[in-house]
């Protein structure tokens, strides 16, 4: 079963001279003329450009505005919608149905990160497009995208370094409304009737949006955001409860949840897989001692053991 959510291997046949950009401004234009050639729409990039220059969606010499991103798809009949402030699980959500996503990133994270570009940078200046994460080492999730700036076709970025540069756009991406077109090779193994891939992280898609928020693989930014949040704490009181190593052991504890329920997920019964957001709270909660700041999972989940019938529905 395939671990990578979207494309493992977007744009097939393609080179780098057709993904980088011509100019140092159009990321966002060549990003949709990127997006419009797998819905079999081919126009050249600076004719794209010369549009939106015309439609104010872009100013030669500055950009695009992050509130146009989109426009030139729908004026070329490719329905799109936007978010801000969204988090990784959207992004999974949209390329598990198989859309098109482009986001805002600041580049600067990812082609040349520093201490200095981490703290100082903050502003995106730069868009791309995610074709897929890989989840195959959960303690190592990657991003893949395909960057018109740099001409890479399909690139590999951690998860944690791909959200830092995510993140100064206020996680802001654009996303089509439907999968590209049957016919184009890209999309060959997706399941058009169902609308969807069948697995997200081994767990069905169906039943994969009312987990997300027990748990998840994606903890990375979690993790980032509760050290601020202890930071800050710490700065206020020098009383402080907890530690941050028994902030990072009680997620290390969640990870450990969430493995074990994907590993033990196909041989539930159905009862089973109906109750998994009630299996997982019971395992999170009452396996995990605050006092003493440590995990009490068994090694394996023994579904029999559980009285299923008992948790509120």
């Amino acid at each position: 079963m395939s671990k990578i959510i979207g494309e493992p291997e977007p744009w097939p046949q393609t080179i780098p001279e057709e993904i980088a950009q011509q100019y140092a401004d159009t990321c966002a234009v060549k990003s949709q003329q990127i997006v419009m050639k797998t819905f079999g729409i081919d126009i050249p990039e600076d004719q794209l450009a010369i549009e939106s220059a015309i439609k104010g969606y872009y100013m030669p010499g500055e950009g695009s505005d992050p509130d146009f991103v989109g426009r030139l798809l729908n004026d070329h009949g490719i329905e799109t919608h936007s978010e801000e402030n969204a988090n990784v699980y959207d992004l999974v959500n949209e390329l598990a149905q198989g859309h098109k996503v482009i986001v805002g990133v600041d580049a600067d994270e990812l082609w040349r990160p520093t201490w200095y570009n981490d703290i100082f940078g903050e502003q995106a200046n730069h868009a791309l497009v995610v074709t897929g994460i890989d989840t195959t080492d959960p303690e190592n999730v990657k991003v893949i995208i395909t960057d018109p700036g740099t001409g890479d076709v399909a690139k590999e970025y951690p998860l944690d370094q791909f959200l830092d540069a995510w993140h100064d756009s206020n996680c802001f991406y654009v996303a089509t409304n439907a999968p590209a077109p049957a016919n184009n090779p890209e999309m060959s193994g997706f399941d058009f009737e169902a609308g969807h891939i069948p697995f997200v992280c081994n767990i069905p898609y169906d039943s994969y949006e009312p987990l997300v928020e027990q748990f998840g693989i994606f903890h990375d930014d979690i993790i980032k955001h509760m050290n601020e949040c202890l930071d800050n704490l710490n700065e206020v009181s020098d009383d402080s409860i907890y530690s941050m190593d028994d902030f990072h052991s009680a997620f290390a504890h969640m990870e450990c949840v969430e493995q074990m329920m994907q590993d033990s997920w196909n041989s539930w019964d159905e009862i089973a897989q109906d109750q998994s957001a009630e299996i997982c709270d019971h395992l999170v909660n009452d396996f995990w001692d605050w006092n003493t700041c440590q995990s009490t999972l068994p090694d394996v989940i023994d579904i029999d053991a559980f009285d299923i019938d008992a948790f509120d529905m």
